[in-house]
C-alpha cells in the first residue's frame, strides 16, 4: 500500500516507477515516456482553445484544469525519461528470494487503457463507455500510423552494395561499345596522340566524378532523398535542372541505340557464317536470321527482365559476366595483333565435285593501312570525342553513391580510381592492338575488319551478349532523368496529389483555434477532443490513400518510361548503322556536357567560397575545356 500511495502522490504518469498489484505479482513500471498520443492531443487541443479564447483562470472548467495538471505531469515524465522511448515493466515475485522476470518492452495495454479512461472521464464523468472506446481506437490508429512511419525501412538496395559490385557495375558501364570504337580513335590521332588523349580523358573523367561525389556529399543523401542529378542541380542550378536531365536522358538513350546497332551488326555477321557453313541454302529462315531488324528486336526482348530492376546492385552478376566476355574479346584482338591468327583471311566459297563447300585461304592486300605517331588537329578532335564518350560513366555516379555500403568520400574515390584504371588498361590494350593490326583502315566497329571465321563468329556472339548486359546500365540513368523531367513538369503545371500536404498538427491547431470563447463547459473539451480525433483519423486515412496512389503512379511511371525508351532505341537503331559516326556525335555533345561542363558548374555553384582552392581551380579548368571541346568537336565532325 505504501508503494501505491507513493504512486498516487506522483500522479499516474510522473513517477520514476509505479508498482501495480495484479494479484499475481507486483509490476514495477520504470520510465514513463510511453504516453498515449491521444492524451497529448487532448492536452494540446485544450491548451490551444484556452489560448485562443483567452479564458481567465477564474472560469477554467474543472476538466481543463485536470488536463493542465496531466500535461504538467507528462512534461515532468518526459524530462525524467527523455532518452528512453519505451516503458519497461519488471515483475517481482512475492515470495522471498524469488528472481526477477526479464523486463517487458512496453506498459501493458490494460494499464494504458485504464489511464486513458481515467483522464477522459476527468473531463466528463457522464461520458458513455462506447464513446471512450471510440476515442481510444482513434488514438491507437494514429499512434500505429506514427510508429509505422518512423520505422519504415530504407528502400531496397540503399546502402547495400559492396565496393566490388560498385566497381563491376561502373566498369561494365564504361567498357561497352567503346572497346569496338577506340581503335578507330587511335587511327585518327596516331600512336602518341592517341595515348595522350587516352590519359588526359581518363584524368578528366576522374575529376568530373570527384566533383559530382563532393557535390553529393554537400547536398546530402538519405533514405527520403537519394542522390540524383536533380538533387545536386536544384540547389546549384535551379533554372537548368530540366536541361541537365534532358541532356543525360538523350545521351544515355543514344548509347542504348549504339548497343542495339552493335547487336544487329554482330549477329548478322555471325549468322551469315553459321548458315553458310552449317545449313543448306534456300531455307525460308535465312532471310530472317540475317536481318538486323530481327536481331535488334531479339535484343530488346532479352533486356526486358534486366531493365525492370530497380537498383544497379541487382545487376552485378550480369555485369561480372559481361566483363569476362570483354576480356575474352580483348584477348582475341591481341592474338590477331600478335600474328597468331591471320586478320586478313578471306574465305572464298568453291564447289567441289561432290557439291560440298570448301574454303580457300587468300590474302587481301587492302587489309592493313598506314600508322602514324601524330595526325592533324581536325582528326585529333574527332578522336577526342570518341575518348570522351568511352570514359563517360558519370550518369551512374548517383545510384552508386546511393547503394554503396558505408559510403564515404574515401570509398567513393576508391570506386572511381579502380574503375578508371582498369578501364584505361582495357581501352589501351584493345586500341593499340587494333591499330597495329589494321592501321588507318580500322573501321568504327573493329569487328567489321575481321574475317568470318569460327573464332570471330564466337567473338561476335560474345559482343552481342556483352552489350545486352550493359544496356540496362545506360537505360537506368535515362529513365531517372526522364522521371526528373516529369517531376519538374508536375511542379510547374500539376495540381499536386490529394492529401500530399496534409499536416495533422496544423489540422489540430486550426480546429482548436476555431473554438469559441463562449464555450466554457466541461463537455467542450470532450466534444472537441472527439472531433479532433475523428479529423485526425480521417486525415491519416486520406494521407495513406494519397501515398498509396503516389506509389502506384511512380510504379506506372517507371514501367511506362522503360517501355518508351525500349521502343525509341529499337526504332532509331533499326534505321541507323554507322556506329563510328553516332559514337563520335554523342561523345562531342552529350558526353562532353556530362563529363566536363555539368560537374564543374554544379561544384562551382555549390562551393562559391572556394574553400578548397586546388579543387576550385581544376573545376574552372574542366569547365573551360568542356566549353572549348563541345563546339570544336561538333564542327570538325560536321565538316569531315
Amino acid at each position: 500500500m505504501g508503494n501505491q500511495a507513493s504512486a498516487d502522490e506522483r500522479g499516474p504518469f510522473s513517477g520514476s516507477h509505479v508498482d501495480v498489484d495484479d494479484g499475481l505479482g507486483t509490476e514495477e513500471v520504470v520510465g514513463t515516456t510511453g504516453i498515449s498520443a491521444s492524451m497529448r492531443s487532448l492536452v494540446d487541443a485544450v491548451s490551444l482553445a484556452d489560448e485562443r479564447a483567452e479564458i481567465s483562470s477564474d472560469h477554467v472548467p474543472a476538466g481543463t484544469a485536470s488536463m493542465r495538471s496531466l500535461a504538467s505531469e507528462i512534461d515532468d515524465a518526459r524530462q525524467v525519461q527523455s532518452s528512453d522511448s519505451s516503458i519497461s515493466v519488471r515483475r517481482r515475485r512475492r515470495a522471498d528470494g524469488g528472481e526477477d522476470d526479464p523486463p517487458v518492452s512496453s506498459l501493458s495495454s490494460t494499464f494504458i487503457a485504464q489511464a486513458f479512461s481515467t483522464s477522459v472521464r476527468s473531463l466528463d464523468p457522464s461520458l458513455a463507455d462506447e464513446e471512450v472506446q471510440s476515442l481510444r481506437r482513434a488514438s491507437d490508429t494514429d499512434e500505429a500510423e506514427s510508429n509505422q512511419q518512423s520505422s519504415t525501412p530504407e528502400p531496397d538496395g540503399l546502402g547495400q552494395a559492396t565496393l566490388t559490385s560498385s566497381v563491376i557495375n561502373l566498369l561494365n558501364t564504361l567498357a561497352g561499345v567503346g572497346l569496338l570504337a577506340l581503335p578507330s580513335a587511335f587511327a585518327k590521332a596516331g600512336y602518341v596522340g592517341g595515348m595522350i588523349l587516352l590519359i588526359l580523358t581518363a584524368a578528366s573523367s576522374v575529376l568530373g566524378m570527384k566533383l559530382l561525389t563532393i557535390s553529393i556529399e554537400t547536398t546530402g543523401v538519405s533514405a527520403d532523398k537519394p542522390s540524383s542529378y536533380n538533387t545536386v542541380t536544384s540547389p546549384s542550378l535551379p533554372h537548368l535542372t530540366w536541361l541537365v536531365d534532358a541532356v543525360v536522358a538523350l545521351k544515355c538513350l543514344g548509347v542504348c541505340i549504339l548497343y542495339l546497332i552493335t547487336v544487329g551488326d554482330s549477329m548478322v555477321d555471325a549468322l551469315t557464317y553459321l548458315l553458310r557453313n552449317f545449313a543448306k541454302e534456300g531455307h525460308f529462315y535465312e532471310q530472317i536470321l540475317t536481318s538486323r531488324h530481327f536481331w535488334i528486336g531479339v535484343a530488346v526482348v532479352l533486356v526486358v527482365p534486366l531493365v525492370f530492376q530497380h537498383t544497379l546492385d541487382s545487376l552485378k552478376f550480369g555485369s561480372a559476366f559481361g566483363i569476362q566476355l570483354k576480356v575474352a574479346l580483348i584477348l582475341c584482338i591481341v592474338l590477331y595483333a600478335l600474328g597468331i591468327f591471320d586478320p586478313c583471311y578471306i574465305a572464298d566459297e568453291e564447289e567441289n565435285d561432290e557439291g560440298a563447300t570448301i574454303a580457300a585461304a587468300d590474302e587481301y592486300d587492302g587489309c592493313k593501312g598506314d600508322t602514324n605517331t601524330f595526325t592533324d588537329v581536325q582528326s585529333s578532335f574527332i578522336a577526342l570525342s570518341l575518348f570522351v564518350n568511352a570514359f563517360t560513366y558519370h550518369q551512374n555516379c548517383f545510384p552508386i553513391a546511393n547503394e554503396l555500403r558505408n559510403r564515404t568520400q574515401a570509398r567513393m574515390d576508391q570506386v572511381i580510381y579502380l574503375t578508371t584504371i582498369i578501364a584505361m588498361v582495357l581501352y589501351g590494350s584493345v586500341s593499340i592492338a587494333g591499330y597495329i593490326t589494321f592501321g588507318s583502315n580500322v573501321e568504327g566497329n573493329i569487328l567489321l575488319n575481321y574475317p568470318q571465321t569460327a573464332l570471330l563468329t564466337a567473338m561476335r556472339i560474345f559482343v552481342a551478349a556483352m552489350v545486352i548486359l550493359s544496356y540496362p546500365l545506360q537505360l537506368d540513368p535515362a529513365r531517372r532523368s526522364i522521371s526528373g523531367l516529369l517531376a519538374v513538369r508536375r511542379r510547374l503545371f500539376g495540381k499536386g496529389m490529394p492529401g500530399a500536404n496534409i499536416d495533422a498538427t496544423q489540422s489540430f491547431a486550426s480546429l482548436a483555434s476555431e473554438i469559441s470563447c463562449e464555450d466554457k463547459t466541461e463537455n467542450l473539451a470532450v466534444e472537441s477532443s472527439r472531433d479532433l480525433s475523428e479529423r485526425k483519423t480521417t486525415n491519416v486515412r486520406e494521407e495513406n490513400s494519397a501515398n498509396e496512389r503516389t506509389e502506384k503512379q511512380e510504379l506506372f511511371e517507371f514501367r511506362a518510361t522503360t517501355l518508351l525508351l525500349l521502343l525509341l532505341s529499337f526504332s532509331v537503331a533499326s534505321i541507323t548503322s554507322d556506329l563510328g559516326l553516332a559514337f563520335a556525335v554523342i561523345g562531342a555533345s552529350g558526353s562532353t556536357l556530362i563529363m566536363f561542363i555539368i560537374p564543374s558548374m554544379v561544384y562551382l555553384s555549390l562551393h562559391e567560397k572556394a574553400v578548397d582552392k586546388t579543387m576550385h581551380f581544376f573545376a574552372l579548368l574542366q569547365l573551360t575545356l568542356g566549353i572549348v571541346i563541345l563546339p570544336t568537336s561538333l564542327y570538325f565532325i560536321a565538316v569531315s
